[in-house]
């Protein structure tokens, strides 16, 4: 199915193969589009999947005893850069309203250290908790105290450092993008008995800290926000009052709204829901309680291993917190869409016997 708007062929949905789906990886077709429009849209979701995407990541790192970098500790296998090294690469996730979040390790056991060691809030999630961090060959105390916090693309540790210069904090680069590789091609599609359309296909690998599919999501979004200034070409010059701004305005004229809207924005792990409960959520991309309360009862029992037992452990801590599923939330606070609709399938090509490959050239007679 496609949609015609100014005799530009636009297409409709977004699908996702599911044979090669994984939390880390994910294969989307889109079709059709005008010639030339396949490359101009894969190449900016690309380039904004790759740079632009908010993540989390350690900004510092703390080590009881050491003052530096460029030392050892007595009785921990690794030396300081080793294990600032491993440090860097633990991936996380911070969910909710914090920019920044203290963590630490306290172990005194000999033994691994691994990121499953660092203790943390309900909004931090681990990604690779198996990951090493160092390796005590003695019963000594192995303390840590960390700092993570959101950003985007890649942070020296210079651009980290905010003016903190505590002996024996050891700052540290961060990469924060939750997108490790992206790859997009066109190919020739049919519409009618043409087949000069694009259909574009786009490959999106991440780190697990965010799934294909919403990363996917959050760039388009990004694109649009960008280009809805040109949208409004009748008046070139006008000043676009910001969303942020319209928001802040609101919420001083009301105590009441404010802290509904705080309740709306914490993290689905805010409530302390049971793990089959947790997996059903996440499973249908439900982040924050605002997108959890916007589902209706008998839609949420409808989503696979949702049962009736689940929806009421859910509805019980939503009830704790004065809210409801599928209450009415004010128009003037905005509620984050669970996602755009991906197919689960790939259609068939109807036209696979003739399709022309864009690189075919008609044969040059001879002279």
């Amino acid at each position: 199915m496609r949609i015609r708007w100014r005799d530009f062929e636009i297409p409709n949905s977004v699908i996702c193969e599911d044979e090669s789906r994984k939390s880390t990886y994910g294969k989307f077709y889109v079709e059709p589009f005008e010639r030339g429009f396949g490359i101009t849209v894969g190449n900016s979701l690309r380039r904004i999947l790759l740079s632009s995407l908010e993540g989390a990541a350690l900004v510092y790192a703390k080590i009881e005893g050491v003052q530096h970098e460029f030392t050892s500790m007595t009785g921990v296998y690794e030396d300081v850069t080793e294990v600032v090294l491993n440090l860097k690469n633990v991936l996380m996730l911070i969910e909710g309203n914090a920019d920044e979040v203290e963590l630490k390790i306290r172990v005194d056991k000999a033994g691994d250290v691994t990121a499953g060691d660092i203790e943390h809030g309900p909004e931090v999630t681990i990604v690779n908790p198996d990951l090493l961090i160092a390796k005590l060959t003695q019963d000594i105390p192995f303390n840590v105290d960390l700092r993570a916090r959101k950003g985007r693309g890649y942070a020296t540790a210079p651009e980290n450092r905010d003016g903190d210069n505590e002996i024996g904090v050891i700052w540290m680069d961060s990469s924060f993008s939750p997108v490790s590789r992206v790859r997009y091609k066109t190919e020739n599609t049919r519409v009618g008995q043409l087949t000069n359309y694009d259909r574009l296909v786009l490959e999106i690998w991440t780190n697990g800290a965010l799934k294909p599919e919403m990363a996917l999501v959050e760039a388009s979004k990004i694109l649009r926000k960008h280009l809805n200034p040109f949208i409004q070409y009748s008046n070139i010059g006008a000043v676009v009052q910001p969303e942020e701004q319209v928001v802040a305005e609101e919420t001083t004229e009301s105590p009441d709204l404010d802290e509904l809207r705080k309740k709306l924005e914490m993290p689905i792990s805010a409530l302390a829901l049971g793990v089959r409960a947790y997996n059903c959520l996440d499973g249908e991309s439900i982040r924050t309680v605002g997108q959890l309360v916007a589902w209706k009862e008998p839609d949420l029992l409808r989503v696979r291993n949702f049962g009736q037992t689940t929806l009421d452990e859910i509805k019980a801590k939503l009830v704790e917190i004065g809210l409801d599923l599928g209450m009415e939330v004010p128009a003037s606070i905005s509620v984050e869409p669970v996602g755009m609709h991906i197919s689960a399938a790939i259609p068939q090509d109807p036209m696979p016997e003739y399709q022309v490959p864009i690189s075919e050239e008609p044969p040059v007679p001879a002279p």
